[in-house]
């Protein structure tokens, strides 16, 4: 599956949740003093690109997960919605423990709306990281129109690895023709392989921090801290993991280099409906 760039498809989602609860540890030292999600690129934080998309998007409520430097994010949020900057964002606070991104979510489930008209009851979770040459705009209907709650149980977002910048890692996932997944290290001649790998891999591609997946995967799931990599693979197993492809630029502010990488080469971006913070 490839996005289709129609910038007037209808998106569907109300609401959604932006994980902002980790350390940003690869990113010190600039994440000393600072969250990550707070980093500015082009004078605007990064999680305010991703509220200002969604908003625009139409999204009403945002759950913001926080732990590392949580009162910065919290004063933050609080001034958006201060300046009526939309969507409505709750916390959901992980400030004791924090749980990774399986857990966060399940944490949070009490705060996300949810979607019982669509398919699946599914929910939209993305990274507060998610920096693409264009914005979230022209991707995210595409790949809400191209869930498929009969044959999938996660979607995810994908980039292919020739398109990624400040990514250190060799790629996630290879996606065969009919978009379904198989995890890099399960296939016959890469890193790793199990004793059951495959060998009809695909296209190589890095997973670009946006998933829809399905409510009663987290529900299932016991409170502790896990990431959301072992529903994942889980759903990998039954055959209903499957991928959205995107081609545009993709930039990973995973530690100082790429944020550098990001400032020089991403385009300046616009956003018409908001004010930088």
């Amino acid at each position: 599956m490839t996005a289709d760039l129609n910038l007037h498809a209808v998106f569907p989602f109300t609401s959604a949740m932006v994980m902002a609860a980790g350390k940003g540890t690869r990113m010190q030292p600039l994440t000393r003093l600072t969250p990550k999600p707070l980093i500015r690129v082009h004078g605007r934080a990064l999680l305010d690109y991703i509220l200002d998309d969604l908003a625009r998007l139409g999204v009403q409520e945002v759950v913001v997960n926080v732990h590392y430097l949580a009162d910065q994010l919290r004063e933050h949020l609080d001034h958006r919605q201060h300046k009526e900057q939309g969507p409505k964002t709750l916390i959901s606070d992980e400030t004791s423990l924090l749980l990774e991104t399986g857990g966060g979510v399940k944490h949070a489930l009490p705060h996300l709306r949810g979607h019982p008209y669509l398919p699946g009851d599914p929910l939209l979770i993305m990274n507060s990281d998610v920096v693409w040459a264009g914005g979230l705009v022209p991707i995210l209907p595409a790949m809400a129109a191209a869930w498929d709650a009969e044959h999938m149980d996660v979607l995810l977002l994908l980039v292919p690895m020739s398109h990624v910048h400040g990514f250190d890692s060799p790629g996630d996932y290879f996606i065969d023709p009919d978009g379904r997944l198989t995890y890099r290290t399960d296939v016959v001649g890469s890193d790793n392989a199990s004793g059951n790998a495959l060998n009809n891999p695909g296209q190589l591609c890095a997973v670009a921090g946006v998933q829809i997946t399905k409510r009663a995967l987290f529900e299932g799931e016991p409170d502790v801290a896990f990431r959301s990599t072992k529903i994942w693979q889980e759903a990998a197993a039954r055959g209903q993991l499957f991928g959205f492809v995107h081609t545009a630029p993709w930039f990973h502010i995973g530690t100082p280099e790429g944020l550098q990488m990001a400032t020089q080469h991403w385009p300046i971006p616009t956003c018409p409906d908001s004010t930088p913070s």
